[in-house]
């Protein structure tokens, strides 16, 4: 299951309904606004991403879904995992096979037959424990949570700010 954390500006569903010059600059303004919003949480985000490959970390992206949302997602199906952490379960072929990946990068193991040894015996931990350790207690890394949660002064700073772009562009 992909993850996102969605921004929304609910008070423009009545300003869009605006006809005319001034419905565009509010729906232009608010669009910029949110994507300004979404892109400014990418980074922070990204700075909290666990990093095996950087396949996780390279696909976390701020867009913008409709005029009056935006979001920061992920594609990659394991990303829930890593943001909330995994109760005990079986490990798949799939998942052998990244743990053994991760076993030669991070555990430095040399032979295939120490990382699928090594693979194997870290996913009977997670058959038994999920994926928790003494690092990382609730086996959760938070990294989409903690980003808005560290952030969010500054996307409300920017949200906040789309009267202000508003009435510069009318001004103009």
């Amino acid at each position: 299951m992909a993850k996102d954390f969605v921004v929304k500006y609910d008070k423009a569903a009545i300003k869009l309904s605006k006809p005319g010059a001034v419905g565009k600059i509010v729906s232009t303004e608010l669009s910029k606004n949110l994507l300004m919003a979404a892109k400014s949480l990418e980074r922070p985000i990204k700075k909290r991403t666990p990093v095996n490959t950087g396949t996780l970390r390279r696909s976390i992206i701020g867009e913008l879904v409709s005029p009056v949302e935006s979001r920061v997602m992920t594609p990659v199906k394991y990303a829930e995992v890593i943001e909330e952490g995994a109760p005990p379960h079986p490990v798949s072929r799939a998942g052998i096979e990244g743990l053994k990946l991760w076993a030669k990068r991070k555990l430095k193991v040399k032979s295939d037959k120490e990382a699928k040894r090594a693979a194997f015996a870290i996913a009977a931990k997670i058959r038994k424990r999920g994926t928790k350790s003494s690092k990382n207690p609730t086996g959760a890394y938070r990294m989409f949570d903690k980003g808005l949660e560290d952030n969010r002064v500054a996307v409300e700073k920017i949200i906040d700010g789309l009267p202000i772009a508003v009435e510069k562009e009318i001004g103009k």
